[in-house]
């Protein structure tokens, strides 16, 4: 499930009402049930659940029509940063764990 930045609400269901309010549709336009992912152009950046081995958070970075080229080189820039990131804790986590488990 991915959670719209920005807001502390737990329910999904209210999660899901938020977002569809900031991208200005006047009713729920995501299903409650299905996990979807962000439409391709918003706003805002979209956070998703911790994953369970590299402990990092995907974050879907805010994508607009009009994005410029300096722009979409910086998102681009990011999403290459996290994706490093979450492979180099995940295999570090799973040491760790294998390590952890041999000594015990």
């Amino acid at each position: 499930m991915l959670c719209y930045h920005g807001t502390s609400l737990i329910l999904r269901k209210r999660i899901v009402q938020t977002v569809a309010s900031h991208a200005g549709k006047g009713t729920n336009a995501f299903s409650e049930t299905d996990n979807t992912t962000p439409p391709y152009f918003r706003n805002n950046d979209w956070i998703g659940p911790i994953n369970k081995l590299s402990n990092i958070r995907f974050i879907e970075y805010k994508r607009t029509e009009n994005e410029s080229n300096v722009e979409r080189a910086y998102r681009n820039m990011k999403e290459d940063n996290l994706k490093w990131n979450h492979e180099f804790w995940e295999e570090q986590n799973k040491c760790f764990i294998k390590v952890n488990n041999v000594a015990f």
